[in-house]
């Protein structure tokens, strides 16, 4: 039923967009699909490296065909993202309603209303832009501008309370990226308030850097790779043992440990 979904949303989709020349970004989507699809012709699981490869592809087109749609239909001076916000806002009133009252947490990350503390911190950090470009928009406007940034506080605090590290590092590469957009003025002033608080911190709370370090990039753990570590290194030998080619898209060589599990 996704895979129908997505397929029936990017051909509406397709009417509405422009379509120009063959830019290398929508080439090497392609050809990486292409790639994955090739794959699937010698696979240990035919079914499943179809099907993978199937959500994947949609998935990828989707993203690629409504992003085209988006900009193209918005107008100047509003907000592309605004069909975002209907997803956002109730995934941030909820969360602060959850950390307001101490639910939602389990092993010390924090997951709000959600089942998984991974999957609150990627749902908010893909519908990030809205408030991203919002603030851009509303910046001139004071009190508007001013619970938009309590907001965007608030959206901070949620994702560190996640502790997601690849959240995290998507969700601070976003605002990065946009920032590309500011004049070199406010850029230097950006860079300067970032340099100062790096400053000022290590100058009198020197041990947050080791607590940062702890919580986030180790996870409480003695390593890094403690709870990827084991998955990673199974990864790399069945990518060895595939070579070029693989054994098939998203399918690892032999019958891992993985295949017992119904989700798999």
């Amino acid at each position: 039923p996704m895979i129908a979904l997505l397929i029936a949303s990017c051909i509406l989709m397709v009417g509405r967009t422009r379509l120009g020349g063959i830019t290398a970004l929508f080439a090497t989507v392609y050809l990486f699909l292409t790639y994955s699809f090739v794959t699937t012709f010698w696979t240990e699981n035919v079914a499943l490296s179809l099907a993978k490869w199937a959500l994947y592809a949609t998935v990828s087109l989707a993203f690629l065909v409504g992003g085209t749609a988006a900009a193209q239909s918005t107008s100047l001076g509003t907000n592309p993202f605004d069909p975002l916000k209907w997803l956002f806002l109730p995934m941030m009133a909820s969360s602060i309603y959850a950390l307001a009252i101490g639910k939602g947490w389990l092993e010390g990350n924090f997951m709000g209303m959600s089942g998984n503390s991974n999957a609150l911190g990627a749902s908010i950090m893909l519908t990030s832009p809205w408030l991203i470009y919002e603030l851009k928009r509303s910046w001139g406007n004071r009190r508007r501008r001013r619970w938009l940034v309590a907001l965007a506080c608030s959206t901070v605090v949620v994702m560190l309370a996640t502790h997601s590290r690849a959240a995290l590092c998507a969700f601070f590469i976003v605002p990065a990226f946009a920032s590309m957009q500011l004049k070199v003025r406010r850029k230097v002033t950006v860079l300067y308030v970032a340099a100062m608080i790096l400053i000022l911190t290590f100058a009198f709370r020197p041990e947050t850097f080791d607590l940062f370090y702890h919580s986030y990039v180790a996870k409480r753990s003695d390593n890094i790779m403690a709870s990827r570590g084991t998955q990673m290194e199974d990864s790399w030998d069945a990518a060895k043992q595939g070579g070029l080619f693989g054994e098939g898209f998203g399918v690892s060589v032999g019958m891992s440990r993985y295949w017992e599990i119904t989700t798999f």
